[in-house]
């Protein structure tokens, strides 16, 4: 956390904070790939 003076005001102080979040384990690329496959697969199953 930090705690600056705000920007524009003199008196008032701003208290911010910040997070990182890293998932470890998780393909992203793998899920999305395999929600491509489906959706594609299940778009060429149907008739218009």
């Amino acid at each position: 956390m930090c705690h600056t003076h705000h920007a524009l005001l003199f008196s008032p102080t701003m208290l911010t904070q910040e997070a990182i979040i890293s998932v470890k384990g998780v393909s992203l690329s793998s899920y999305l790939e395999g929600l491509m496959a489906s959706t594609i697969s299940s778009n060429a199953g149907k008739v218009s």
